[in-house]
């Protein structure tokens, strides 16, 4: 008489696993694992309508900018920026879409989140500037402008961007204290 050990495969992380006990022709057991299709989160909902679009129009520019000023500067530390202020606009953006804030007063807080972090962009390019400025000149020559590596051009780019994010505010406001949901 021989003895069949039991058949286990692993389930994937996330998954639970029943196990079904089968009698086979000999007097001992044999377990099987089978994987159940639950979800590991039971309150997990698809994404809303609108979430990656937005969360790509947050993100995009601050990942391209600081790619693109560490290629020109050789220095890491514009990638890291770019790290650092994508992940808290991705955050920021996340949070207001939990709270189902309004499209206007979600786009004030990524805008204002965006001028904060060209302010740290406006230090680290004051910090770094002469690379910066040699890279520009280097790789982009045919659209070279000595004023786009300035700490005042992103000084100013984040003055905009706070402006425009006062004015999503007001209207944020407006829409609220007038009972529009958008």
């Amino acid at each position: 008489m021989s003895v069949q050990a039991p058949v286990v495969t692993e389930a994937p992380i996330g998954y639970a696993a029943e196990i079904d006990l089968q009698a086979s022709r000999e007097p001992r057991v044999a377990a099987e694992v089978r994987i159940a299709p639950q979800i590991a989160d039971p309150r997990w909902a698809r994404a809303p309508r609108g979430w990656y679009a937005s969360l790509l129009a947050c993100t995009l520019p601050l990942f391209v900018l600081g790619m693109v000023a560490s290629a020109l500067a050789d220095r890491l530390v514009f990638a890291g920026w770019a790290i650092v202020a994508g992940a808290g606009a991705a955050l920021l953006l996340r949070v207001a879409w939990g709270r189902d804030w309004s499209v206007a007063a979600r786009a004030a807080l990524v805008l204002g989140w965006a001028a904060l972090a060209l302010l740290a962009f406006a230090a680290l390019a004051a910090r770094h500037g002469e690379v910066l400025d040699l890279g520009y000149r280097a790789l982009l020559w045919p659209i070279y402008s000595p004023l786009l590596t300035k700490p005042l051009a992103a000084g100013v780019a984040a003055a905009v961007l706070a402006l425009a994010a006062i004015a999503c505010l007001v209207l944020a406001r407006s829409r609220r204290r007038a009972g529009v949901a958008s």
